[in-house]
């Protein structure tokens, strides 16, 4: 089995850390909050829906994957991989379902579907 090479070049941070860092540098009253971008042009120039924007220091586009910013920074259109994700929490789950509680243990547990119709639980 080959092992994934580990790229150091593009550091990763948690988005709420981030948030908090970013907002704790910039004085009050800077971030424009709830404005719809519509496009970002060639020079730069951000259009809203209540008008142009110019002459500003940093732009964070973060709205996922299809953000506006996303076309400025590079050409690569995202795409669905095929795998897809889901993140359950039961609250009380000792008493409510003590068996699946006792299989996750203080642990996690993990399913994956490679073949239609199977499931594996690990």
């Amino acid at each position: 089995m080959q092992l994934a090479k580990v790229h150091f070049d593009r550091p990763e941070i948690d988005r709420t850390k981030l948030r908090e860092i970013l907002l704790d540098s910039i004085p009050e009253g800077i971030i424009r909050w709830n404005s719809n971008l519509r496009t970002i042009d060639q020079e730069r120039s951000l259009h809203f829906a209540h008008g142009i924007e110019k002459d500003f220091d940093l732009v964070v586009g973060a709205d996922g994957g299809w953000s506006k910013i996303r076309d400025i920074l590079t050409p690569v259109k995202p795409f669905h991989s095929g795998i897809g994700g889901v993140d359950i929490k039961i609250n009380d789950i000792d008493t409510k379902h003590p068996e699946l509680s006792k299989r996750v243990g203080r642990g996690s547990v993990s399913s994956k579907r490679f073949i239609q119709g199977c499931a594996t639980i690990i």
